[in-house]
């Protein structure tokens, strides 16, 4: 599962780079399992901003986390993570969106649709 989704996301960043595009994506399911599916791809990515309101079980390394909405205007990253175990709000997700750069990806981690 996990080449898999690294396969798909390399792909939609290389289609999003080319017409400059962003691209969002939703990985649905356990907190923790989406997290170790997630980690190794964001590892190798440059510009990742994670927004939540936990501590993420596996933190990728190096990578900006951000708590509080406000904090990210003015920021600008290639790759944002918006962990809505905890709930989808728009005024934060609206934030976490206008950081991405054309050519980035927004990946929003949510429970199962049973759950949600």
């Amino acid at each position: 599962m996990q080449d898999m989704l690294n396969s798909l996301l390399n792909q939609l960043i290389s289609l999003s780079k080319q017409h400059y595009c962003r691209q969002l994506v939703f990985i649905s399911g356990e907190q923790m399992w989406a997290w170790e599916q997630l980690s190794p791809w964001l590892n190798q990515q440059q510009e990742v901003l994670v927004i939540s309101d936990k501590p993420e079980p596996i933190n990728p390394s190096g990578k900006g986390k951000i708590n509080r909405p406000d904090s990210v205007l003015g920021q600008e990253c290639g790759v944002a993570v918006f962990n809505a175990h905890s709930g989808l709000y728009p005024d934060t997700l609206a934030a976490c969106c206008g950081t991405v750069k054309g050519g980035g990806l927004i990946i929003i981690l949510c429970p199962s649709k049973d759950e949600w």
